[in-house]
C-alpha cells in the first residue's frame, strides 16, 4: 500500500491491487456502496485496453504479458493476459495507424514520462491513484484510449458516458499535487478498435473539468463517510418516484 504522495513505476496488477481511491471506484459508487465495493473484475475491454496500452507505450511489457489464443474473450491466466488472434491484429493496426499520425508520434516519441503511477492526497485525508499514460515535455498530460468511434461527435458522448471528464480532473489534479506545478492541459488520442483504426485529438477544456469536480466532489465526500463507517449501502429500500425525465450523472 503506498502511502506517501509521489510518481511510481508500478506493475498493472500491483497498481490496481492498492486501495487508494481511483475515479473507477468512483463511477461505480455513483450505482451503489456496494457495488464499487464487489464490481472488481477486469472485463474484457478492459484486458484488451490494457494490452493496447502496452503495445503502444510499453512494448516490451506487451511481448512479455500477452499470449495468443484461438477464440474468446481476454482471459488472465497464469500470470499472462490471453487475446485472440483477431484482437491481438487489432492492436497492432491500431499501433501502425497512431504512429502513422504526426500528432501521437510526436507525442510517443518526444515524451517525459509513460505510464507512472501517481498517488496524491485529497482533502479527505484519503490517498487517491491515477495511472499517467503520457507526460510531455512541455506539461501537457496525454491519455491513450481505444474507442468505438473517434468522430468529434462520437467521442463527446463516449467522455459522458465514461466519465473521461472525471478522469482527466483526477489526473490533473494529481499531478499538480505531486510536482508542486499546476497543470491544467489534458488531451486525449482516442483510436477506433475497428477498421480503419482512425485516431481523433481533443483537449479536455476547462468547462469539461468544472463539471467533473461538481460532479466528483460530494461523492468523494460520501466515499469518505462510508469508509470510516464502514457502512456501503445498496440501493434505497423503498419506492422511488422514477419519471420520464432522464436523470443527469453528467
Amino acid at each position: 500500500m503506498i502511502t506517501k504522495p509521489g510518481f511510481y513505476k508500478l506493475s498493472h496488477d500491483d497498481y490496481l491491487a492498492d486501495p487508494a481511491l481511483d475515479v473507477s471506484f468512483l463511477k461505480k459508487f455513483v450505482k451503489s456502496g456496494k457495488h464499487a465495493r464487489t464490481e472488481t473484475q477486469e472485463t474484457h475491454s478492459m484486458r484488451f485496453g490494457t494490452c493496447f496500452h502496452w503495445a503502444v507505450l510499453e512494448p516490451k511489457e506487451f511481448v512479455r504479458n500477452v499470449r495468443e489464443k484461438k477464440s474468446g474473450y481476454a482471459e488472465k491466466k497464469d500470470g499472462f493476459i490471453y487475446l485472440k488472434t483477431d484482437d491481438i491484429k487489432a492492436i497492432k493496426a491500431m499501433k501502425r495507424k497512431a504512429w502513422q499520425k504526426k500528432t501521437a508520434r510526436n507525442i510517443l516519441k518526444n515524451a517525459y514520462a509513460k505510464e507512472l503511477s501517481g498517488f496524491f492526497e485529497l482533502w479527505i485525508g484519503q490517498m487517491a491513484k491515477v495511472k499517467i499514460d503520457i507526460i510531455a515535455h512541455d506539461g501537457l498530460i496525454v491519455d491513450l484510449k481505444k474507442t468505438i468511434d473517434a468522430s468529434e461527435e462520437g467521442f463527446y458522448w463516449q467522455i459522458k458516458k465514461y466519465k473521461y471528464h472525471w478522469q482527466a480532473a483526477f489526473y490533473l489534479e494529481a499531478v499538480s499535487k505531486i510536482t508542486g506545478i499546476e497543470h491544467d492541459r489534458l488531451g486525449i488520442i482516442a483510436c477506433e478498435d475497428k477498421s480503419p483504426y482512425e485516431c481523433g485529438f481533443y483537449m479536455i477544456e476547462d468547462d469539461w473539468l468544472e463539471q467533473a469536480w461538481r460532479e466528483m466532489q460530494p461523492l468523494i465526500d460520501k466515499y469518505a463517510i462510508c469508509k470510516e463507517q464502514d457502512k456501503w449501502e445498496g440501493y434505497p429500500d423503498e419506492f422511488v418516484n422514477l419519471n420520464l425525465r432522464r436523470r443527469n450523472y453528467g
